[in-house]
């Protein structure tokens, strides 16, 4: 897989996206590799992508569960409290070691696509554009999911992405 304009965001950092994730748009995450084997030894083994909007407030959180083997789907206004946890089970999903996530904006929810595949669909709860991407593992947590530093591409549509 060919991948075109790609940013990057290391572990425990955000970055600006070069364009928004909004209606009709995309954003691409690529890792060169994948670490599916749980830290039994933390109280939640977790790697989380969250995108945020201008305000600050989290859109949609993408949290990674390995000793749960769930990935769980949130969002929540900035310094306010969490909505409901959307939760789809975790084994199955990967691939591929070089995995790629993408979330895709229908105006009115996210589509999340992990290899290729449609794994759920997000209603939007928070307003705005997507304007920035960070990209985290909970404190204690040693080796995330994914590589240290992922590969990020915002695009208005597949073909933009990929060499296909």
């Amino acid at each position: 897989m060919g991948i075109k304009d790609e940013q990057l965001v290391s572990l425990n950092a955000r970055t600006s996206l070069d364009s928004p994730l909004k209606r009709d748009s995309l954003v691409l995450l690529h890792s060169r590799q994948l670490n599916l084997r749980p830290e039994p030894e933390v109280y939640i083994d977790n790697t989380n992508v969250n995108f945020y909007n201008d305000e600050g407030d989290n859109l949609l959180h993408i949290s990674f569960r390995r000793v749960e083997k769930e990935i769980v789907f949130n969002s929540g206004p900035v310094g306010g409290d969490w909505g409901d946890e959307e939760r789809v089970d975790l084994p199955g999903v990967f691939f591929r070691d070089d995995s790629y996530v993408i979330v895709y904006d229908h105006g009115d929810r996210y589509q999340i696509l992990i290899d290729g595949r449609t794994v759920h669909y997000f209603t939007k709860r928070q307003g705005g554009e997507g304007t920035s991407v960070g990209y985290s593992v909970n404190d204690g947590t040693v080796s995330p999911i994914f590589s240290s530093t992922l590969g990020v591409v915002p695009s208005p549509h597949l073909n933009h992405v990929l060499d296909i």
